[in-house]
This record gives structure tokens, sequence and C-alpha cells, in this order.
């Protein structure tokens, strides 16, 4: 099992503090993921299902040479520096692939239009629906067909420090309440790069994915990760927390 130990993302998974020059409704966005490889390089690690960077061709290990023409060395700069663009704009990014400098124009759009309201605001009403992949097997998974079983939905990334960190706690959980509460790890990225990061490891829960660019559901596209949305059998989401030693105390009390 394999992780990346120091990751930062633009798909809103910044851990930088500070004032922010737009109110979190006007932060621009562009969909990418990045790690600090060393202290003046930052490389592309992924990118958001649907975000312009994506769709503007934008590829793994593509290293950051600058933005609106000022050079990137720093994630938490160049975080800044994006949220601080007004959404609508397009502005430039130029990267290093093979040796070769490319240039994309990119439209910044609204962080808060892209990834959708914060599910916190989803406690006290039912979860929507979410078709996936399971892992395992390649065959569907539907949420709803899980109605009548509380549920411990998980959002997580193979890219996520924290995330690995939390998987021994969270099989420990699914073991506890086995046949009382389903676990069901979910990440938006694709099956298959979910199956080589656990490699031979079989986990105690559920995985499934999707790279769907439906933004309904795109819990995982929120405020951090991981987050662990408990739902009760009727549907309806009652916790959401960020850690799985968390959850023990929710689920307890669960009808």
């Amino acid at each position: 099992m394999r992780h990346f130990i120091a990751l930062v993302g633009l798909l809103a998974f910044s851990y930088v503090s500070g004032p922010l020059a737009l109110a979190a409704t006007e932060e621009g966005f562009l969909g990418l993921i990045l790690k600090q490889e060393t202290p003046t390089k930052v490389v592309v690690k992924g990118t958001a299902s649907g975000a312009s960077a994506q769709k503007a061709g934008v590829k793994d290990e593509d290293v950051l040479e600058s933005f609106k023409g000022k050079k990137v060395q720093n994630i938490g700069e160049f975080i800044k520096t994006v949220k601080a663009t007004k959404p609508g704009s397009f502005e430039t990014l130029k990267i290093k692939r093979a040796g070769k400098t490319i240039a994309f124009k990119l439209l910044v759009v609204s962080r808060e239009t892209f990834l959708g309201a914060g599910i916190d605001a989803m406690k006290g009403k039912q979860i929507p629906e979410l078709t996936a992949t399971s892992v395992a097997t390649n065959e569907k998974f539907v949420l709803s067909k899980l109605a009548g079983t509380p549920v411990v939905l998980e959002l997580w990334a193979t890219w996520c420090p924290a995330c690995a960190a939390n998987i021994p706690v969270l099989e420990a959980v699914a073991k506890k309440y086995d046949g009382k509460v389903k676990v069901v790890a979910l990440s938006f990225e694709s099956p298959a790069k979910v199956r080589t990061f656990f490699g031979d490891h079989k986990v105690a829960y559920d995985l499934v994915a999707t790279e769907s660019t439906d933004r309904n559901l795109s819990f995982m596209n929120n405020s951090s990760i991981p987050k662990f949305i408990v739902i009760n059998a009727k549907g309806i989401v009652v916790e959401v927390l960020h850690q799985a030693q968390d959850l023990g105390a929710v689920l307890d009390k669960l009808d």
C-alpha cells in the first residue's frame, strides 16, 4: 500500500491558513491536486473531474512554472494566488512537461459553485442518491439499496496521508459493528487506482469509486478529507466527522 507523504491540492484540500482576498463564494478554483516535490518544485498529482485544468489537458507529473506571469515555487503561495483570482477570468498557467514549456489558458471558476455546498449543512436531511463502482467486483453500487441499514460513508483519496492513517481505525469500526452498520469508503478516483493503492490488502469494509463529473454528490470535493458521514437507517445524515475514532460514540447512539 503506497501513499504520498505530503500532498496539498487545489481540490479544496488546502492546509493554508490566513486571510483571503475574496469571500468564500468568490474564491477562484482550477481543480489541481499538487505535491511540493522539492522546496522549489510543485508537481501536478491529479485534476478534479470536469475542472478547467483537466479540460485544458493538464496532466499528472506536469511541473508548474508560472501562473499569471508569476513563478510558481510554493504550493501555499500558488493557492493564495488562485483563490484571489476573480472567477470568470481566463489566466495563463505554464507547466514543464518532458523538458518543454506548455502554456494553458485556463478559466478560473468559483470554488463554491464548482464544489457545491458544504456537507455539514446536510445534517438532518436525506442523503442524495449515489451510484459508483465496487472496487472489488466492478459491479454497480447504489447507495439507496442499503436503505434500512445505518451507513458510514467515508470520503477519501489515495493521495491523502490522513486518509491512509484512518484505514486501520475504520477497519476496527467495520468489524465491531459488522451486521449492524455498513461501512463504505468512496473515492472520486478510478477503481483501478484504488485497487493499486491497496494491493493485496483486503480491507474489512466496502470500497467504491466513481470518476463521474456529476457534482450532485461530489462530497469529496469539500473543505477537507477524510470525512465520515453517518447515515441512519432512514437515509438521514445524522453526523459528519473528521476522525474515524469518533465514530463509535455516534454509532452507539443510533436507533
